[in-house]
């Protein structure tokens, strides 16, 4: 009781947000104040760091994720090890900043995504779709000492939508402009798009998986650069665009299909990663090349979803940009191609930086959680209702 004593009928909380994206980089966390204010929250970002996993682990993350890539044992040693690290990352970083685990009032963690299926099937009579994160949140909560709220996607899912994206939530509360129409993009290892409208409605928020954001691009980088991703975008820098395979590849269904939608790297590292190899089977494409073209592939699917998405709405007067893409100048270029004369801002600019604002959003969602508020957007993930996500865990 002590633990919901501290999150009820107080003016304000200190949480940490923890993210580790598909690109399984390293685990994000942001140290935010929150006023949980009615109807929606207020926050300050305080901190945001880093941690870069080691190669090994990164490697483990990876080869649980890929298709077929993860016995069950794998996965249920995978799920145990990445709560004990994201524990001892958190006991750190609350060390260097001469924070006591007392101060910290919850964590909002999303885990580490190793498999999303968001496509219902049927199996005697029952249809469902599925997801699963691991670092399992009660072994953050017993080792930390800090009750820590996870599991997001699960609830939402459970009642028919895809779990997938949740960050509209945020984008709708913190980038909602009276007089401007908002398209908000993150482009982490899968890019995800949200309408804003100004004239703000949440039924009227869309949001869904554009496709691959870097997915593609650090695959390419690791395979033939021994590089776990393009830095600055020097090898695209370097490449021209193949546009027959361009094209080739801009005929995937994913693309033409409407919203709502989720997709992850079973997909992009996977079957459609696989098409790319077999086309460079029978065609001689340098390395390079094949960079520039998935930068271009990222840039062009964007802006084709955002142009099916406002064929029939108005126009959108500003693109604000966040996530690891923001730091390749050369997708930045593509997109400011695609989009002009749209203008393009990356969400520093209206004071969130663009690599905090994931860790940020499950601090904040993981606020709505405690309170007993729905956090998911029908609009967006196709679920029948709202409904409260996540699952609080309890230190002992």
């Amino acid at each position: 009781m002590k633990w919901f004593e501290k999150i009820n009928g107080v003016a304000s909380h200190h949480a940490l947000g923890l993210m580790s994206g598909t690109s399984a980089d390293g685990l994000d966390i942001a140290w935010v104040k929150i006023e949980p204010r009615d109807p929606a929250p207020e926050f300050t970002l305080l901190d945001f760091t880093i941690r870069e996993y080691a190669a090994e682990i990164k490697q483990k993350i990876l080869s649980v994720a890929a298709p077929d890539g993860g016995s069950v044992e794998d996965v249920c040693r995978l799920n145990f090890f990445l709560g004990h690290l994201f524990s001892g990352l958190i006991l750190d970083y609350l060390q260097e900043k001469n924070i006591s685990a007392g101060e910290i009032d919850f964590i909002g963690s999303h885990g580490q995504t190793i498999c999303h299926l968001p496509e219902k099937i049927e199996e005697n009579g029952i249809f469902y779709a599925s997801t699963l994160q691991v670092a399992d949140p009660s072994v953050i909560a017993n080792q930390t000492g800090i009750l820590t709220v996870g599991d997001f996607r699960i609830a939402d899912m459970a009642l028919g939508g895809q779990g997938a994206p949740l960050v509209p939530f945020f984008d709708a509360l913190y980038f909602h402009h009276p007089q401007r129409n908002r398209i908000v993009l993150n482009i982490g290892g899968i890019a995800n798009i949200t309408y804003v409208p100004a004239k703000l409605s949440f039924e009227e928020v869309v949001a869904f998986d554009t496709g691959p954001g870097n997915v593609i691009i650090d695959s390419l980088a690791r395979r033939y650069f021994k590089q776990p991703f393009d830095k600055d975008g020097e090898i695209a820098k370097s490449g021209s665009v193949h546009r027959e395979l361009l094209t080739v590849l801009l005929q995937d269904g994913y693309f033409s299909k409407e919203p709502p939608k989720s997709t992850g790297r079973e997909k992009f590292a996977g079957p459609f990663l696989q098409q790319i190899y077999s086309f460079i089977e029978n065609e001689k494409i340098a390395p390079a090349d094949l960079i520039a073209t998935a930068t271009e592939l990222t840039a062009r699917t964007i802006y084709d979803a955002c142009v099916n998405l406002l064929h029939h709405s108005e126009k959108i007067d500003e693109l604000i940009i966040s996530g690891g893409g923001v730091e390749n100048p050369v997708l930045m270029t593509a997109l400011a191609k695609y989009f002009s004369p749209v203008k393009n801002v990356r969400s520093d600019e209206l004071g969130l930086l663009s690599e905090a604002k994931e860790a940020t959003c499950f601090a904040m969602m993981a606020c709505q959680t405690l309170l007993g508020r729905p956090a998911n957007l029908p609009s967006v993930t196709g679920a029948s209702r709202q409904t409260i996500l996540g699952k609080i865990c309890l230190p002992g």
